[in-house]
């Protein structure tokens, strides 16, 4: 997948800011291997697949489900629909 020079530095920008448990695994597969994810009931969280979300320390379990707090994949899923 093709992504702009733009989406590229704003990439870049997050995981400068991030720690992530994956090493990065969803960008550095150029989007192949992504948690799956899905609009969450309050607008600006997604919720990741509980069989994924086990093992990372990037998300939060509430009443309804796990949402992922991850600023990556929250870039990913709102730009590029993934």
């Amino acid at each position: 997948m093709e992504i702009t020079e733009d989406h590229r530095n704003q990439i870049e920008q997050i995981i400068k800011e991030l720690e992530c448990p994956r090493r990065f695994e969803c960008y550095r597969s150029e989007f192949e291997k992504l948690t799956p994810v899905k609009a969450g009931r309050f607008g600006e969280l997604i919720e990741c697949s509980l069989c994924h979300a086990r093992f990372c320390s990037l998300k939060f379990n509430f009443d309804f489900g796990t949402c992922c707090t991850c600023p990556l994949r929250h870039y990913i899923a709102r730009h590029f629909h993934k």
